[in-house]
């Protein structure tokens, strides 16, 4: 997954390097991706496969027509540069009483939906770190009700839980579709995983569930004397590659 910080087209040419695909995040303002841009997106992504991640910050609690058409509009470009698959969140709010925002991000996530199925792309609803769309039991009734959508898993939003609902994610697996995976420690996400047991022994339990489809590291930030800091793309780099080291060990 690129790092907004860095240049998007060097990101492509190090996942082409390294990994198997490249899990893309558009803007949240989406003027730069013009025809020129998409062009340029396209050749730089030229038999690579890519999967699309629509912003977190597109709000889908108020049953918004623009908020509902951004996502909308973000599907469209991913389809021009070849994606097949795309996550999305359901959007939280404190003020929004849980019965009725679970009730429009449905509303919002079927719309969105509907586009996808008529234009033959899989729609994932990821886990997200508030209630009631962080639990296993929830979500899975919840995407049942979004017709052909999947999960998609993240482990550490799972963790901000209970130490117990990572097994209850990976006992669905199968409605899981894609997994985001990263540690998770004192509430702090999307974290490198220093200890290289735990880490083994997170990716052993993903296979002996039995699932066996896609996966990201979604690691953006490291501890440092016990604070949250963010990773610096050329040391991020370094990171990500000393976990597919590990993982081959």
């Amino acid at each position: 997954m690129p790092d907004f910080s860095a240049d998007l087209f060097e990101e492509i040419d190090f996942a082409k390097e390294n990994f198997d695909f490249i899990e893309l995040t558009l803007d949240e303002n989406l003027s730069k991706y013009n025809k020129k841009y998409l062009q340029k997106l396209k050749r730089a992504l030229k038999n690579f496969k890519v999967y699309g991640h629509i912003h977190w910050e597109i709000k889908l609690y108020n049953k918004d027509k623009k908020e509902i058409e951004k996502a909308i509009k973000s599907i469209k470009i991913f389809k021009q540069i070849g994606i097949k698959s795309l996550t999305t969140h359901p959007s939280w709010n404190k003020e929004i009483p849980e019965k009725k925002l679970i009730e429009n991000n449905l509303y919002s996530l079927k719309i969105i939906n509907d586009f996808c199925k008529r234009h033959k792309l899989k729609l994932m609803i990821e886990n997200i770190q508030r209630s009631p769309f962080n639990k296993a039991k929830f979500l899975f009734k919840f995407v049942e009700q979004i017709q052909n959508s999947k999960i998609t898993f993240d482990t550490g939003h799972s963790a901000k839980v209970s130490k117990f609902e990572f097994s209850k994610f990976l006992k669905l697996k199968n409605q899981i579709g894609h997994i985001h995976l990263h540690d998770c420690i004192n509430g702090f996400d999307h974290l490198d995983f220093k200890n290289k047991s735990k880490f083994k022994k997170v990716v052993n339990e993903i296979k002996n569930s039995g699932y066996n489809k896609t996966i990201t590291l979604e690691i953006f930030t490291t501890l440092e004397n016990k604070k949250q800091v963010p990773l610096d793309y050329k040391k991020r780099r370094r990171i990500l590659i000393e976990h597919l080291k590990n993982l081959k060990r």
